[in-house]
């Protein structure tokens, strides 16, 4: 009894779970971005641009321009290190530190690329692109 009692249950549960999943969203592609001999790919923007919804837009624009704003916090994060390191002398103490360590000359921290490799390494990793200061110090 106990048995048939679990089974049905079982069965009861598997049954509900399968009328409550939702259906797999359906990929709808615009005529103007279908492929084809003569497909545009600005004409193929336009048009799945055109099928999106004006809070689908204002959520995209709100995303894109998030990362204005994480740049910025990134920059100021790095200048207030930067600032932390100069103005305590720290940057100073772990110079001679390197230089009483290190006794060839040129693998001693001597120049301010060095350091510059310090602060990067507390930023961003998002922000070591080729662009970036970050590569550029660590290449000298």
């Amino acid at each position: 009894m106990a048995l048939r009692l679990l089974t049905l249950l079982l069965l009861l549960s598997v049954l509900l779970a399968a009328q409550t999943q939702p259906a797999p969203p359906v990929l709808r592609i615009p005529p103007g971005a279908q492929a084809g001999p003569g497909f545009n790919a600005e004409a193929a923007t336009r048009a799945y641009l055109a099928t999106q919804t004006p809070e689908q837009k204002a959520r995209s624009d709100a995303y894109f321009e998030g990362g204005y704003w994480l740049m910025l916090w990134d920059f100021l994060y790095s200048a207030a290190i930067s600032i932390l390191l100069l103005a305590t002398g720290l940057s100073r103490r772990m110079r001679e530190a390197a230089e009483r360590i290190v006794r060839r000359k040129p693998l001693s921290p001597g120049s301010t690329g060095r350091s510059t490799r310090l602060r990067c390494s507390f930023s961003d990793p998002r922000s070591w692109s080729t662009k970036s200061s970050c590569a550029s110090a660590s290449t000298g």
